[in-house]
């Protein structure tokens, strides 16, 4: 099972994967990096207060419609 606290490297990078799942973690909770507290990291999909019903990605736009993030062409 791989190391899922956040931790700081010899090189002094921070690591913080998701607490659930290993995947980075983009979402830091309870983060103090100047009291030392690494706090608790998860990914988009494990989000806390992430609605169940949100898909992990957006969805791709029908055949011939446009979409904001860029699925189909008009």
């Amino acid at each position: 099972m791989p190391d899922r606290n956040p931790r700081l490297t010899a090189a002094g990078q921070l690591l913080h994967p998701c607490r659930v799942c290993g995947a980075p973690g983009s979402f830091g909770f309870g983060v103090r990096l100047l009291k030392g507290q690494l706090g608790t990291w998860y990914c988009g999909d494990h989000r806390p207060g992430r609605p169940a019903h949100q898909a992990a990605a957006p969805a791709p736009a029908p055949a011939g419609q446009m979409s904001l993030f860029g699925g189909g062409h008009g």
